[in-house]
């Protein structure tokens, strides 16, 4: 509630302000532990106003002090308020290397979505970086968001989730769709495969096979009956995961499925 928002940056302005004139009687680093890294949007707006009063040294070396690394993005957001990019950059240097440490940091995704968002590097990626974020991009984790994103912000591959529902201003319908499963057999397939719906209903309208970048690869006109199944050849797809969805003649999605193509 707004009443807790308030007590709670309240409470954090007056351990801050302790803090500053005393800085023997708290530990910082506790400080910042407990309240600034779980509640930093609370203090952000005073610690700006602390700084521009003209506290800018001892805001930077309370935030130094407690800068362990569950908080430098802190100082982090700190210089960059500040325009300070030169030592913005040495902080994320200390979270974020690009070299030989770019397979550790990659395990941070967060970290690395902040690295591209705010300072706007443009390094590319590798293929294993790639294949990396794109494995977290298709995870039912958090952490997809950052992938997603740094994948869509820095190569223009989008990652598209076919189980989430469907908005209600984007279709006709906010079903989930993921009630109307397509039935696709032999999975992992090779050359064909076998596709129908296990809704026992007819079916008119199209194929789309699309790949973990959200291109379609293979579009097909299909005319289902109740129990009917039809064989598509995918001889021409490469190894690696897939989405089959059947889309109405009304362009209503009414079934999806995943495969995943493995050819020796």
């Amino acid at each position: 509630t707004d009443e807790k928002a308030d007590l709670l940056n309240d409470t954090l302005c007056i351990l801050f302000d302790s803090m500053m004139s005393n800085p023997g009687d708290i530990d910082p680093k506790i400080l910042w532990r407990e309240f600034g890294v779980r509640y930093h949007e609370a203090i952000d707006p005073y610690l700006s106003k602390k700084a521009n009063e003209g506290n800018f040294a001892r805001v930077e070396q309370v935030l130094i002090d407690a800068c362990e690394q569950e908080s430098k993005e802190k100082l982090f957001g700190f210089y960059m308020s500040f325009k300070d990019y030169n030592k913005a950059q040495q902080v994320l240097d200390g979270i974020v290397r690009v070299g030989d440490a770019r397979e550790q940091a990659f395990k941070d995704i967060e970290q690395i979505w902040l690295y591209w968002k705010q300072l706007d590097v443009k390094v590319p990626l590798t293929d294993q970086e790639v294949q990396t974020l794109t494995n977290v991009a298709t995870m039912d984790i958090p952490e997809r968001g950052f992938a997603r994103g740094i994948l869509a912000s820095t190569m223009g591959i989008r990652i598209w989730d076919f189980d989430e529902p469907i908005e209600p201003r984007q279709a006709k319908t906010n079903d989930n769709i993921k009630d109307k499963i397509v039935e696709l057999y032999p999975n992992p397939a090779k050359s064909d495969i076998v596709i129908g719906l296990n809704n026992n209903l007819d079916f008119s309208g199209k194929l789309l096979v699309i790949d973990l970048s959200g291109r379609t690869i293979l579009s097909k006109k299909l005319d289902l009956s109740k129990g009917e199944t039809t064989k598509i050849n995918i001889s021409n797809l490469t190894n690696g995961n897939y989405k089959a969805i059947l889309i109405d003649n009304a362009g209503a999605i009414v079934g999806k499925s995943s495969f995943l193509v493995t050819k020796k």
